[in-house]
């Protein structure tokens, strides 16, 4: 590859070119420097495609931590729940290492990864967000290649609702999974009301 969307090669001060790396399903890259051959992506596996030199760092981990009951835990947060987001990067040598300095984007709000590689949020509302990470620096190669995230977050559980009762006992458990992975969030997140008996027309919808 010499050229993609019109950035070629050398384009800055005669450094950088486009490579590629594979993100495995056990969660590390494969940097084409280190490939005995051909890169190969398995199942599940990601193809990234990035301009840098041999200083560019890959993105490879992104960690979730939120306060819950008073205590740590990781994972997928809830709704409206403050959280930090710690990030980590690889190069071809050893991945894991704490990435500062990355721009971290969610629903247009930016910020930078402190010395640990961490940022923290306020609470986001219930649903997928993506989240966009760079290490982008002006004039020159960048510091570590964009990668985008899929963050999930929770709507509150069943049982904070008010007309909780009112869900059939053969929906309680599709409706919890559904509050758990964001599908969902209910009609009034400010009167914690679901309504499972009203009819909507996206329900009706076909």
């Amino acid at each position: 590859m010499t050229s993609i969307a019109g950035i070629k090669a050398g384009q800055y001060g005669g450094q950088g070119s486009w490579r590629s790396a594979v993100y495995g399903r056990f969660g590390s890259w494969m940097c084409e420097e280190n490939a005995a051959g051909r890169l190969y992506i398995e199942e599940g596996g990601t193809l990234l495609l990035y301009y840098g030199n041999d200083k560019t760092e890959l993105i490879d981990q992104i960690e979730k931590e939120w306060i819950y009951n008073g205590q740590t835990v990781s994972g997928r947060p809830s709704a409206h729940t403050p959280f930090k987001l710690t990030v980590r990067k690889s190069n071809p040598a050893i991945g894991g290492l704490l990435a500062s300095g990355i721009t971290v984007t969610i629903d247009g709000k930016k910020k930078v990864t402190d010395a640990k590689g961490v940022t923290a949020w306020n609470g986001l509302a219930p649903g997928v967000h993506v989240v966009t990470m760079t290490g982008y620096r002006n004039g020159t190669v960048p510091a570590a290649a964009k990668r985008l995230y899929y963050l999930t977050v929770s709507a509150p559980e069943r049982a904070s609702f008010q007309d909780r009762a009112q869900v059939a006992d053969w929906a309680t458990d599709g409706m919890s999974n559904a509050l758990w992975h964001g599908l969902i969030q209910g009609v009034s997140a400010q009167s914690s009301i679901l309504a499972p008996k009203k009819r909507w027309r996206a329900q009706n919808s076909r």
